[in-house]
């Protein structure tokens, strides 16, 4: 799978807002570095591992595909300047993109690639990237492009490098959902997704169970699947300050209320309990809402749960993939306020 981690705010500003004591002109101690590196690595592995179980498992119902790995890339230039020989100490860097990490049980692993080697070039074509000035993802998002632009089914050439020796790799890709994700670093964020990228705030993952997380990139992914970035832009809908008035309120709460139906299915084809989903709202996701705040186009927790655990009974997860047909369709087709669909398998 693929992966889109923005470190434009890097460690720094996670560590001062992590501890106050932080705010000096003294250098950041080499340890508590360090500490921030392993949690950031940690965040992603937990978020590629959901991800990646999510978009292997919901193929066949995505019209967008991608080959996809299990490499998760970065590249040194996603650092402040001032932090980059830390990160080359604690990541290795062999060169300036390299892999941070591998999903379990991925064709990379099965390839034998491993945390810490360094990307030199995709298919014979080779990366030349120029460390930018300031921290910036431009160089590890062009590779990242290279990755999934390529043909679905055919082995993907790497070569890469490991302490100083070069070595050809063959990985063989396996078909998933094409979808793009990131981690939105000091953010109360739960998650979005604009129809290609699905962003999940840093806050949420430190303190989601891997079921609660999973809960909500299932809801993501269920935007992403119903394409509602583009009918409701086709629609004319507003996501501004209309946003919660008239047809925008109905048909922006309409495509909220699909992507939570449609998340129960999505969990449970990749092996999720899709009660996981209500006890979610129910549970910690109480602490997200902003209660008489609330955008009125989203429903109060407690009613989000009602409908999911509606539309929850009636997924019998006994004979293969599930999912709500006549929902699915809905995704070619235009936005109309006054369409309903119906709770069926």
């Amino acid at each position: 799978m693929t992966a889109i981690r923005r470190l434009a705010v890097v460690a720094l500003v996670l560590l001062t807002a992590a501890s106050p004591a932080i705010l000096c002109a003294e250098p950041l101690p080499r340890a508590t570095i360090e500490r921030t590196f392993a949690h950031l690595r940690g965040e992603d592995e937990r978020l590629a591992q959901t991800i990646t179980r999510l978009l292997n498992a919901n193929d066949r119902y995505c019209d967008r595909h991608m080959p996809a790995s299990g490499l998760v890339l970065h590249a040194l230039d996603m650092f402040d300047p001032d932090l980059r020989d830390a990160a080359r100490k604690y990541f290795g860097f062999p060169s300036p993109i390299a892999i941070e990490l591998i999903v379990a049980e991925s064709p990379a692993q099965v390839a034998g690639i491993a945390p810490g080697d360094g990307l030199i070039a995709i298919n014979d074509m080779k990366l030349s990237p120029i460390l930018a000035a300031r921290a910036s993802a431009a160089n590890r998002d062009r590779a990242e492009q290279i990755l999934t632009q390529l043909p679905l089914d055919r082995p993907i050439a790497l070569t890469l490098v490991r302490d100083t020796a070069q070595f050809e790799v063959a990985v063989q890709p396996v078909q998933a959902c094409r979808a793009r994700w990131e981690v939105v670093s000091g953010s109360s964020l739960l998650g979005q997704s604009d129809g290609q990228t699905i962003q999940i705030g840093q806050d949420f993952i430190t303190k989601a169970s891997d079921a609660d997380l999973a809960v909500i990139v299932a809801h993501e992914l269920a935007h992403t699947i119903l394409n509602h970035t583009r009918r409701l832009a086709e629609a004319g809908i507003s996501q501004g300050l209309l946003a919660e008035f008239g047809r925008n309120r109905r048909l922006n709460r309409r495509a909220e209320d699909e992507a939570d139906r449609m998340s129960l299915y999505l969990l449970a084809n990749a092996g999720y309990d899709w009660n996981a989903a209500p006890q979610f709202w129910e549970g910690l996701g109480r602490s997200w809402d902003p209660g008489i705040f609330r955008r009125r186009d989203y429903r109060s927790p407690s009613a989000r749960a009602a409908v999911m655990r509606h539309e929850g009974n009636r997924i019998m997860p006994c004979c293969g993939p599930v999912m709500n047909d006549a929902l699915w369709r809905t995704r070619a087709e235009p936005m109309l306020a006054d369409r309903q669909i119906s709770s069926a398998r």
